[in-house]
């Protein structure tokens, strides 16, 4: 059986209201906030107005050609690799919200809908998985607002959130590996793993820093090349499991709770690509102890640090609550740690792991 493309199709005869439907959810949806992408079908073929316009010629030369004007950039392209329906589909989702398909009346979508544009009309022979038959005078634009939005929420409920801890820093202020500093007889990046593996599914340990023995089963993921600090962790996290959402927190963060992890899960919602946290009165945003939709994967491979994703469109910037500020605390020279952590600084093991 076929898989369902990750979309909303909307199909039905010429003049049952396909295009006012769609524009009319793009807006709803834009309005949110949301990304929305669109795919047509056009039996017709794809003719760009005035055929003799510059744009056009290069394309019936044979080339692919994109058009860049003031405030947006025009696309076409021949039939090849990538260029299915199902390519353009997961091409769009990627950095999308929400895709909705006009037409493709055979394709198998997550949602489909077939428009009436006479009562009592039926889809033709060969359409499948059709969610719902809708009629003239219903109140369509609601009924399928709706039930994307009861969609969207679904798919983001169901990527799976893995837990990630640093422990590739230098620690050069510190003069001792960070992550192998002991809290309660616990080391700190010991510490961090145990609390994110009460609401993740899995937890890795992010660098190329010593393994401590407790934490020896746990996958070790190398930094990526060609990044510096957390941005390199990060990245090699979503790139080794690009479906799930990650928790990323630093080892020198040992008073992390499952409250403040409750708090961040709990802001998860169609639209959010990753959520920096920020202290009250602050506007200096978190980038440790955040978290990371698959989304936001292709705007931290852009930037040079994950702290720039704040004011990027799906990024949200929410301030911590009260009472959870201890989980955001960290230390970087020993004089910081026993004054937040009340600890001497000792290494696990003295010093072996």
């Amino acid at each position: 059986m076929k898989s369902e493309l990750p979309a909303v199709a909307i199909w039905g005869w010429s003049g049952s209201g396909k295009t006012t439907l769609v524009v009319e959810l793009v807006r709803r949806f834009t309005a949110r906030g949301l990304r929305v992408g669109v795919i047509k079908h056009d039996v017709h073929g794809v003719v760009q107005a005035g055929g003799d316009k510059d744009s056009d010629r290069f394309f019936q030369a044979g080339a692919d050609t994109v058009v860049i004007g003031p405030g947006e950039v025009l696309q076409r392209l021949h039939p090849g690799p990538g260029r299915s329906l199902t390519e353009q589909v997961a091409e769009l989702d990627s950095v999308c919200d929400l895709v909705l398909c006009e037409g493709f009346k055979t394709a198998r979508f997550a949602v489909k809908l077939w428009l009436r544009s006479a009562p009592r009309e039926q889809p033709p022979a060969g359409a499948e998985g059709v969610w719902r038959i809708l009629d003239p005078y219903e109140d369509r634009a609601s009924i399928v607002e709706a039930r994307i939005e009861e969609w969207l929420k679904a798919r983001v409920a169901a990527i799976p959130v893995c837990g990630g801890v640093l422990i590739g820093g230098a620690s050069r202020r510190m003069g001792r590996p960070k992550h192998l500093m002991e809290l309660g007889g616990q080391g700190w990046a010991e510490r961090v793993a145990r609390v994110l593996s009460e609401r993740v599914r899995q937890v890795a340990l992010l660098g190329d820093g010593q393994i401590p023995a407790a934490l020896s089963s746990l996958p070790v993921l190398p930094d990526v090349t060609a990044r510096q600090g957390p941005l390199a962790g990060i990245l090699a996290a979503m790139r080794w499991q690009p479906e799930a959402a990650w928790l990323i927190a630093g080892c020198d963060q040992p008073l992390i709770s499952v409250a403040a992890l409750n708090w961040l899960l709990g802001l998860r919602r169609p639209g959010v690509w990753a959520i920096l946290p920020r202290r009250c009165g602050s506007g200096t945003v978190e980038p440790l102890l955040a978290l990371y939709e698959p989304r936001a994967r292709h705007l931290l491979e852009r930037v040079s640090a994950p702290a720039e994703l704040a004011g990027m469109p799906g990024v949200v910037t929410p301030e911590i609550p009260e009472g959870l500020e201890s989980s955001w605390e960290d230390a970087d020279t020993p004089e910081e740690a026993a004054r937040k952590f009340g600890t001497s600084g000792s290494i696990l093991g003295g010093g072996s792991a």
